[in-house]
């Protein structure tokens, strides 16, 4: 049922009606150090505060006082030059932690941004730190329909409080309690749903809002994406960005030396490497199959920048005479470090799902359940009165950037300019590159147009495309630089792994260096844990050498 935007604003502590733009003078937010949500890492860990505000639960039925109230988790980098206001960032997800994903992406912000905003993000409510929790109770079997009993009931009053309006209302209450007239916005992924959400419900808190990896502005309607008859909040980009990924891979020698084609090597692993040994890699799995394979090289179609990682990985398996599969397992266990994603990475094996897995299939269901025609499954779960809707046009005082990957797996990039036409006041950007979004630390090109959208309020005309490669047209030269390990990105990922490793008294910045210049395969298996011999002595000629 629609509401009026007069009745989805919250009431202010003392009960007095709030306007949209009207931040509360008596707000305040009781910033505190991060130590009960966890330390940030990095340099920067210092400048980061964190603080919990109230939500009310159901927040577009004012008055209401029978439910709890949501808890939710914030952090703050303080600006480090002259304050221009805050940007506030979601990760997407949807279930992905906001608290996690800034502090990672702090270090990639220009630093134009970081001296000109507070830089803010918080955890969804029922994520993370936020409180309280999304649940299905302990080790549920999210395969099993009738567990979404159990989700609902673990999860309680929150359960019928938790599709994207209901975030958007969260961001809302956060630029009140935060006392700012407008916020900026970056929101990636399923963050694009909550930033369109928020724009069409409170146009008068938009400030520069960039939405990166745009979904299909359908979703939540009968026109969006489906597939055996469950709704999508994208198309599925992946067979594209694997057709491209295996274009510039046949490309240049840099990727698969010596090989007849990229898809011959996956089809001749496909059958052969569930026998091939993981010995330099101890922990899970101890061997890898052909799910596991297709999993990995799905996994970097997520960020170029994962490209060197995977070949080298590749190439380890497909040698004349038998190869080697650590390094595949390696990737299949953890996150590579060089690289940040909008996909949290796999956890651990265990005997139930993780926490982001229960949240986000939770959110699905909020957010779909009035549009899915299997009423086996998420009409189980307490129905959200306010559901994803398709994206309606908005009357912003600026206009909405919104971003594509052209071949983007989750979210194919021609959902951006049909995203902003549905938002009518808004323009699009194209990256003519590979991965799941993609400001910033990607594209100078889209780097400078997001900057100086957000400080200056450029509004490029005619929906410009930024080349995969800055300076770079031809095929061969665009693959010769992106399956080349990056120097920067390789030095920041080895001084990580050896800090978390180092012996005490240990200079890991020089042996960082020293390594760095090593071949792009012995970077990839220290970064990644694998002890090949040449890896070993590697890292000891570097302990040497410092």
């Amino acid at each position: 049922m629609a509401v009026e935007r007069a009745d989805r604003i919250g009431a202010s502590p003392g009960g007095r009606e709030l306007s949209p733009a009207e931040p509360d003078p008596a707000a305040s937010v009781a910033w505190d150090a991060c130590d009960r949500f966890g330390i940030p890492d990095g340099p920067s860990a210092g400048r980061w505060e964190c603080a919990t505000i109230e939500a009310p639960m159901d927040p577009f039925a004012p008055g209401e006082t029978t439910l709890d109230a949501v808890q939710l988790a914030l952090t703050r980098h303080r600006a480090t030059g002259d304050r221009r206001g805050v940007l506030v960032v979601n990760p997407g997800g949807p279930g992905a932690s906001g608290l996690d994903a800034v502090w990672s992406l702090r270090s990639e912000l220009p630093v134009e941004l970081l001296e000109a905003y507070d830089v803010v993000s918080w955890d969804p409510r029922g994520v993370g730190s936020s409180t309280p929790s999304i649940s299905c109770g302990p080790n549920p079997d999210l395969d099993d329909p009738v567990v979404m009993i159990e989700c609902a009931a673990a999860t309680g009053d929150l359960a019928a409080h938790l599709a994207a309006p209901y975030s958007a209302a969260d961001l809302e209450t956060i630029r009140l309690a935060l006392g700012e007239r407008t916020i900026d916005y970056l929101g990636y992924s399923y963050g694009t749903a909550i930033g369109a959400q928020y724009a069409a419900r409170y146009p008068d808190g938009v400030g520069g809002f960039v939405l990166d990896g745009a979904v299909d502005p359908d979703a939540g309607g009968p026109d969006g994406e489906f597939f055996d008859g469950f709704p999508f909040y994208a198309a599925d980009g992946t067979a594209a960005a694997a057709e491209r990924f295996h274009e510039l891979c046949d490309a240049t020698e840099r990727c698969l030396p010596g090989s007849p084609s990229s898809r011959s090597v996956l089809d001749v692993l496909g059958t052969s490497v569930a026998s091939l040994p993981t010995d330099a890699f101890d922990p899970e799995p101890a061997t890898v199959d052909a799910d596991t394979l297709d999993g990995v090289v799905d996994s970097a179609l997520y960020d170029v920048r994962n490209w060197p990682l995977l070949t080298t990985a590749l190439g380890d398996a497909w040698q004349t005479g038998g190869g080697d599969a650590s390094t595949l397992a390696a990737l299949a266990a953890v996150d590579p470090v060089i690289v940040t994603g909008d996909e949290p990475a796999d956890a651990p094996a265990g005997d139930g799902p993780d926490d982001f897995e229960v949240a986000n299939l939770v959110i699905y269901c909020a957010d779909f359940a009035h549009v899915v025609d299997d009423t086996q499954y998420c009409d189980l779960l307490s129905r959200n009165e306010q559901p994803l809707t398709p994206v309606s046009a908005v009357d912003v005082a600026r206009p909405i950037l919104v971003i594509g990957t052209e071949y983007d797996p989750a979210t194919p990039g021609y959902h951006a300019a049909e995203m902003a036409a549905a938002l009518g006041d808004a323009f699009p950007l194209t990256w003519a590159g590979v991965g799941h979004t993609v400001f910033p630390g990607i594209s100078d090109c889209v780097d400078d147009i997001v900057v100086a959208h957000l400080l200056d309020g450029v509004t490029p005309s005619g929906g410009p495309t930024c080349p995969f490669v800055d300076g770079v047209s031809s095929d061969a030269e665009i693959a010769d630089v992106a399956f080349t390990l990056d120097p920067v990105d390789a030095r920041a990922a080895l001084s990580d792994v050896l800090l978390a490793a180092a012996p005490t008294g240990e200079d890991t910045v020089c042996v960082a260096d020293q390594l760095a210049r090593e071949t792009t395969r012995v970077v990839t298996h220290v970064v990644l844990g694998v002890q090949s011999a040449e890896a070993v002595i590697a890292v000891d000629a570097a302990r040497a050498a410092c």
